[in-house]
């Protein structure tokens, strides 16, 4: 029997603790060979001593795999090892090896009982510091599940608030940074159309008849220009194509004058102008674009619509008043072709830019003068217009379709937007 005796000072476990690692070995054949082994041997005692736990580790593997015979105290070296790069299951496992193998007697039964009823703590507590961490991070999943229940409600309201305050007549808005900006029109009741024999200029808007609008709707403050309508253009390929004709002399000329077709109506007009020289069909493609880009439903006003919305409350001939000797008709609308003060108004061509004029008491603007306005309808005789504020749609539409009943400069539009209130 080969004794080797070391003195082994645990750095983390047991301080200046003596120790004594036993081993024998007996010499058989196909066994490491003497020197060997005690090198191994000592090499591992060295490794324990200096606290080298990773080093010392395949160290008892190679004593315990050598063919010669080890006292039982390796075992619980090896677990202390074990123990001390924090493997625990592992090391608590070879404690119980040790016990197993040196008994009730072994030399360090005692210490090896210890090392696992402490391992065991160990694994407790961190059982225990597990579960409070899981109900930790579960609380914390919990109220950031509530919070953002809380935020989703409170953007839902904000939503909904928002919402209801587009129904709020006067409201103006828009969906788009290239949509037109509307104005919600309220419900009510009006009288549509005048009576020719008693009003001036009035035709085709006879007998008047009272139209019930029974939803609101917004409608645009602005008649649709023509850099709005240049977008739908290039991002469609649309090509408008329809003769246009303009009234050239103004308000009191019956003569319509052949012009060039869209976009090529006047060297004057810029992107702030009303798109002119488009058909119905021209502006119901567009508003259904409009449509298709914002999820929205855009179409063009009915007659009613328009109607209700131009004259914003009043009874009069003009949303402005009745204006018999028309010396107000300037300051509202591009009405150059008038005598009186509208006759140097600044915009001799065919339109002008939008918004350039006083809106009406609702915010509308350009509802006098400018271009005509394609609305829903087709064309009808007044008395057979619905009651209700729809559209009429089962007259002759034809080429032209139906527009609003003002008389002035070629064709444009204004779109409306339905939205759910």
């Amino acid at each position: 029997m080969l004794w080797i005796s070391i003195k082994y000072f645990c750095r983390s476990l047991f301080c200046a603790l003596g120790l004594v690692i036993l081993v024998a070995a007996t010499p058989v054949s196909a066994q490491m060979s003497e020197v060997d082994f005690d090198l191994l041997s000592a090499k591992m005692a060295k490794a324990l001593k200096e606290g080298d736990y990773e080093k010392a580790l395949p160290l008892f593997n190679q004593i315990k795999n050598s063919g010669r015979d080890y006292t039982p105290s390796l075992i619980y070296f090896e677990g202390l090892a074990l123990e001390n790069i924090g493997q625990l299951e592992a090391a608590e496992v070879t404690y119980r090896a040790y016990m197993e193998r040196a008994g009730k007697s072994g030399a360090y039964c005692t210490k090896a009982l210890n090392r696992i009823i402490e391992i065991e703590d160990k694994k407790e507590a961190a059982a225990k510091k597990a579960a409070e961490e899981a109900a930790r991070k579960a609380k914390a999943a919990e109220e950031a599940k509530r919070k953002a229940a809380e935020a989703e409600r409170r953007a839902i309201e904000a939503a909904k608030r928002a919402e209801a305050a587009k129904s709020q007549p006067g409201h103006k808005f828009r969906d788009c940074d290239f949509c037109p900006e509307v104005i919600v029109i309220g419900t009510g009741q009006f009288t549509m159309g005048k009576d020719y024999d008693t009003e001036p200029i009035v035709d085709n808007a006879d007998p008047p008849h009272t139209v019930t609008i029974n939803r609101p709707y917004a409608i645009g403050l602005y008649e649709v220009t023509r850099g709005q309508f240049l977008r739908f253009v290039r991002e469609t390929g649309y090509a408008p194509d329809i003769p246009c004709q303009i009234l050239e002399e103004g308000i009191f000329s019956s003569e319509w004058v052949a012009r060039p077709n869209w976009p090529n109506v006047g060297a004057h007009e810029t992107g702030s102008h009303p798109v002119a020289c488009i058909g119905k069909a021209d502006a119901e493609a567009y508003v259904a674009w409009l449509t298709q880009k914002t999820g929205e439903t855009y179409r063009l006003p009915t007659n009613a619509e328009w109607e209700y919305a131009a004259r914003a409350g009043t009874t009069t001939l003009f949303s402005f008043g009745d204006d018999p000797d028309f010396q107000q008709i300037c300051r509202y609308g591009n009405a150059a072709g008038w005598d009186g003060p509208c006759a140097q108004d600044g915009y001799p061509g065919l339109s002008a830019p939008v918004g350039r004029f006083r809106p009406n008491n609702w915010g509308l603007y350009d509802v006098h003068g400018n271009v005509l306005e394609w609305v829903a309808d087709c064309f009808a005789p007044y008395e057979e217009t619905p009651r209700d504020g729809s559209a009429y749609g089962t007259g002759d539409c034809g080429q032209w379709g139906g527009h609003s009943g003002r008389r002035f400069h070629g064709l444009a539009g204004r779109s409306t937007v339905q939205h759910t209130w």
